[in-house]
């Protein structure tokens, strides 16, 4: 049997072999880019989520130590110097709450994560950002009330009680 290239058996046979041959190289060409824009999402995924998780996890440890500090200064009934040192940690766990939230943020936004919707809740992590940011903000003016008026502790305390507790299941969503 002679193969000429003016052959219809081989012009058909060259049909099947060039485009399976093509097929073969773009499939495994596709496969491999695939799998590295995986392994790339992966690492970026794995980065990023990791240190969202733990200034929010930091965040969360600040905020119950600025808890202590405001109960210590608006409980106790101890000399100035003490109701100072427990305003003082009040105030610095408060701000390090606030920048870590803040540093949540911006690793949010550096990733591209903001529209990134929870499975239970149906909110964007934009809009859970929003509510921790608003419920800290309600939270401190209503603590700071009461440390610069302590005798206003009974009349607030379940309303403060109630937006720590909403500003915690927020939290519970980004964990």
């Amino acid at each position: 049997m002679k193969f000429s290239i003016h052959s219809i058996k081989t012009k058909l046979l060259l049909m099947l072999i060039i485009p399976l041959i093509l097929f073969v190289v773009a499939a495994f060409y596709l496969l491999t880019t695939l799998s590295s824009t995986v392994d790339r999402l992966e690492d970026r995924l794995y980065e990023y989520g990791s240190g969202i998780t733990q200034s929010v996890l930091n965040a969360d440890r600040d905020l119950y130590q600025s808890l202590t500090g405001f109960l210590s200064a608006a409980l106790r009934e101890a000399n100035d110097a003490d109701r100072q040192t427990a305003i003082a940690d009040y105030e610095e766990n408060l701000q390090q709450t606030k920048d870590l939230i803040a540093s949540a943020k911006g690793l949010i936004e550096q990733a591209g994560l903001q529209d990134l919707r929870h499975a239970e809740n149906g909110k964007t992590l934009d809009e859970l950002m929003a509510a921790i940011e608003s419920g800290l903000a309600v939270w401190e003016s209503l603590t700071r009330e009461v440390i610069q008026h302590p005798a206003t502790l009974k009349a607030k305390q379940a309303e403060i009680d109630a937006v720590f507790d909403r500003l915690k299941s927020e939290w519970g969503y980004l964990d």
